[in-house]
């Protein structure tokens, strides 16, 4: 338990996912029985490296989460030995490193539990000449997660409250705007913005509608690994299409994360 209400599971896994990319999760069956009957998606938030041997290499992945209902709950309860089902590594991440090259800084927006990918994502751009700017967007300071994380890896963290208890008070796309787009000064020319700039956000589809319009106009490129029901994980049940310029994709095998243009954003 890292907060309340907040929890961070470490698995050891097989030597298979020492190329897992940030923005891929793992699907998680919670229970032997048939309750709860479906599987559960998690994003992977961390993985580590903790027995190097050739012959018997092993990960530790960690994965982070909020309860909120019975699949949460019983994971809540697992005990340190025992085993659970997993499959994975799943879905495309980030492509982060076709943009490392050209830009100049890296802009990551999470809102709420939208941390747990972009933390893993984070410790990939480390590596990168670029400045990182995380944003954090939570209705009260209570929900803000992570913080700390990114901080130790050197990236400038702004928080947005939406209650105002920490930080910016508003949205963390109010944030956003505020804080990273060019603003008009006093003699009514626009002040130079860090660009070329790329953004990664995950988070309620609210929040990532907004900032795919803001992007767009601004002309930032921006990728959004989305939230969806998964029934099955692999794409067959298409019960997580999400619509896009290019017809209907599944989030679990064509994202889940996006170029946020190509998504058609419907409410």
């Amino acid at each position: 338990k890292i907060a309340k209400g907040y929890y961070l599971l470490k698995l050891e896994v097989p030597h298979m996912f020492k190329d897992v990319q940030p923005g891929q999760f793992i699907h998680i069956r919670i229970n032997d029985c048939n309750e709860p009957l479906l599987r559960r998606p998690f994003s992977i938030h961390k993985l580590t490296l903790v027995s190097p041997k050739p012959s018997s290499k092993k990960f530790s992945l960690g994965i982070l989460y909020e309860v909120k209902g019975k699949g949460t709950s019983l994971l809540a309860e697992k005990k340190a030995g025992e085993y659970l089902d997993v499959l994975g590594p799943l879905g495309n991440g980030f492509n982060y490193q076709l943009q490392n090259t050209d830009s100049k800084a890296h802009i990551i927006i999470a809102g709420g539990m939208g941390v747990a990918p972009l933390a893993f994502l984070a410790e990939r751009l480390v590596n990168s000449n670029s400045k990182i700017i995380v944003l954090i967007g939570a209705a009260d300071k209570s929900k803000i997660i992570c913080e700390k994380d990114f901080k130790d890896l050197g990236c400038e963290v702004k928080i947005a409250t939406e209650d105002g208890s920490q930080g910016f008070k508003g949205k963390v796309t109010a944030l956003f705007e505020k804080k990273i787009l060019p603003r008009v000064d006093s003699s009514g020319r626009k002040k130079s913005i860090n660009k070329p700039i790329s953004a990664y956000a995950c988070g309620p589809k609210l929040m990532l509608t907004a900032l795919s319009k803001i992007c767009v106009i601004n002309k930032i490129p921006l990728q959004v690994s989305l939230e969806e029901f998964m029934g099955c994980g692999v794409g067959a049940c298409l019960g997580c299409a999400v619509e896009t310029k290019d017809g209907f994709k599944r989030v679990c095998h064509d994202g889940p994360v996006f170029n946020a243009e190509d998504i058609i954003w419907r409410f």
